[in-house]
């Protein structure tokens, strides 16, 4: 989440208090709308529960682009 708040900050100026609130209102809309397999999968990477470090950010863009086609 910390890399995504970073992200949100850099590209729009905001502060990283206020980039952090809108990463959570992203998260909690995404998890309102996906299904609940997916959602809790979200969860699990809100939670820190993903091994990779690194590219947990990319991860979980990628799986969600996917749904998208």
């Amino acid at each position: 989440m910390e890399q995504l708040t970073a992200l949100i900050a850099e590209k729009t100026g905001l502060s990283t208090e206020m980039s952090a609130q809108v990463a959570e209102i992203v998260f909690d809309f995404l998890k309102d709308k996906l299904p609940d397999p997916i959602a809790a999968q979200l969860d699990n990477f809100l939670g820190g529960s993903s091994s990779d470090g690194e590219n947990d950010i990319s991860d979980a863009i990628q799986g969600l682009s996917s749904l998208f086609g």
